[in-house]
Formats: structure tokens, sequence, C-alpha cells
């Protein structure tokens, strides 16, 4: 948790390789992480939500046009994906 507390910014890189599930399980830890660091710090709950991945920067990066992705969908299900 030390690391997590010292942390200002996620940086994935190859973010092809990263599937919806697995993004979706960082977000989800993150925060999970932000409130227990929160509980540990003040005495009020924490709020629901951090902004996404805890409150931290994300930065994504990777040649999108190297490989496929590893699952060709969108993480927008409003939008097709287009490999």
């Amino acid at each position: 948790m030390e690391k997590i507390r010292q942390a200002r910014m996620l940086v994935i890189d190859e973010i092809s390789m990263v599937n919806p599930e697995q993004f979706f399980m960082i977000n989800r830890r993150l925060e999970q992480a932000a409130k227990q660091l929160y509980r540990a710090t003040n005495i009020s709950n924490p709020p629901n939500s951090f902004g996404g991945f805890g409150g931290l920067m994300l930065m994504i990066v990777g040649d999108f046009e190297q490989i496929s992705p590893v699952r060709a969908e969108s993480l927008d299900e409003t939008q097709a994906f287009a490999a």
C-alpha cells in the first residue's frame, strides 16, 4: 500500500495487450486501495469514487497499429472498434 500511497500517475505501456476486463479490474483495485488509504488517514468515510483509478493520473501508450488488440472490442460500448 505504501507504493500506491506515493504514486501520482499510472503508466500503461502496450495498452493493446490489456483487455477490457483487465482495464476494469485495474480501475477497481486502485479505487479500493484509495478508499483503504483514505480510511487510514481520515475519520470520515471515503467518497464513492475518486474519479477513476483511485484518483491517479493515467497515461496510456503503445504502438496502436503495431499489432492487433488482444480483443477487438471497444471499451466504449456505444462505438464499434475499428481495427
